[in-house]
């Protein structure tokens, strides 16, 4: 996305710009739904334990996957830019 944010933005590439807003939808669902999947695991520790994820783990999990949803969202502001 970040590569295709900037070749968009470069090149005046209207149609790669609209791909990456559209990537960074699909990128929030996918947040969205590893939080719920996380919240879920922290509240089960039945399935905590036969997945092998510790509750640190999932602060770890959940904080990568806010830096990478951070990065789409840059993305997005330099492809509307376009």
């Amino acid at each position: 996305m970040n590569r295709d944010a900037t070749a968009a933005f470069i090149n005046g590439d209207l149609q790669l710009a609209k791909s990456v807003i559209a990537r960074d939808n699909e990128s929030n669902r996918l947040y969205f739904l590893l939080v719920r999947i996380l919240r879920t695991i922290l509240q089960a520790p039945s399935l905590s334990e036969k997945l092998g994820i510790t509750p640190i783990d999932c602060l770890d999990y959940r904080l990568a996957a806010s830096l990478i949803e951070s990065i789409g969202d840059a993305c997005v502001q330099i492809a509307t830019k376009t």
